[in-house]
C-alpha cells in the first residue's frame, strides 16, 4: 500500500491535482503507522516530495504518529476528536480503525507494564481506562503473539512479566566454545594414552635392579664365611 500511495503522489504531482497528492501522502502514512513504523513519519513528511503539501490531513496524521510513538492513548483520542473528518469520516481510515485502536492500546498497555516485573490487572486498568475484561483479553494477546513475555495468574490477578533472554546468538556461541573444548580436551586424553615411558621411571627400574645385585653380593659373602666359622 505504501508503494501504490508512493506512486499515486507522483501521478497526482505530475497532474497538479493538490488534493489528491494531499490524500496519497495521509495514506502513505497510515501504512507507516500501521506497520510499527510512527517515527517514520515526521522524516517521510520532511522529504521533498511531501513537503510541499499540509492541511488538516497531514495534522492528523502527525497527531496520530506521535500517539503511536510515546505509547499514549490519551493522544489518540484526542487526534481521533480532534480530526474527525480525516480520521473518521474517510472510509478508507474508518476501516483500519479498530486495527489502529487496538494498537494503540496494546502501545499503551506495554508501556505501563515495561517498569515492572509484577502488576496488579486493576492497576492497568485504572491507568489504561477501560473496563477489566478487554484489559485482560488483551494482555492475554499480546502474551499469545509473544509482544510481551509473561503470564496471568489468574488467583492473586496480577500480570508476571518475565525478564527478557539472552540473544540466540549468545547461546549459539557458547555451544561452539564448549564443543571446541570437548574437541580439545579429548585430543589431550588421546596424546596422554599414546605417550612414551617417562625417563625417571626407567631410572627408578635401574635403581630397582642395582639393589638387587648388592642384595646378591652380601649374599655370596655369607655364603663365604660361613664355613670359616665351622672350623
Amino acid at each position: 500500500m505504501i508503494l501504490r500511495s508512493h506512486i499515486a503522489l507522483e501521478d497526482y504531482r505530475q497532474l497538479g491535482d493538490h488534493v489528491e497528492a494531499i490524500r496519497a501522502v495521509k495514506y502513505m502514512c497510515l501504512c507507516k503507522i500501521l506497520t510499527d513504523g510512527a517515527a517514520a513519519v515526521p522524516v517521510m513528511l520532511s522529504t521533498k516530495e511531501a513537503a510541499a503539501y499540509s492541511g488538516p490531513s497531514i495534522s492528523a496524521v502527525k497527531q496520530l504518529a506521535k500517539a503511536f510513538e510515546e505509547r499514549s492513548l490519551k493522544l489518540y483520542n484526542e487526534a481521533i476528536e480532534a480530526y474527525k473528518a480525516e480520521l473518521v469520516e474517510d472510509p478508507v481510515v474508518d476501516r483500519q480503525q479498530q486495527v489502529l485502536k487496538d494498537k494503540m492500546i496494546q502501545k499503551e498497555i506495554s508501556r505501563i507494564l515495561e517498569p515492572y516485573n509484577e502488576v496488579e490487572l486493576s492497576y492497568v486498568t485504572r491507568k489504561v481506562r477501560l473496563n477489566k475484561g478487554l484489559v485482560e483479553k488483551t494482555i492475554a494477546t499480546m502474551i499469545l503473539d509473544k509482544t510481551i513475555r509473561g503470564c496471568i495468574d489468574q488467583q492473586t490477578e496480577t500480570v508476571i512479566i518475565y525478564d527478557e533472554p539472552e540473544p540466540v546468538g549468545v547461546y549459539k556461541q557458547a555451544v561452539v566454545m564448549i564443543g571446541t573444548m570437548n574437541t580439545t580436551i579429548d585430543d589431550l586424553y588421546t596424546y596422554a594414552t599414546r605417550a612414551p615411558k617417562v625417563e625417571g621411571k626407567e631410572e627408578k627400574s635401574g635403581k630397582k635392579k642395582a639393589g638387587d645385585k648388592k642384595q646378591e653380593k652380601n649374599k655370596e659373602k655369607k655364603r663365604v664365611k660361613s664355613p670359616n666359622k665351622r672350623t
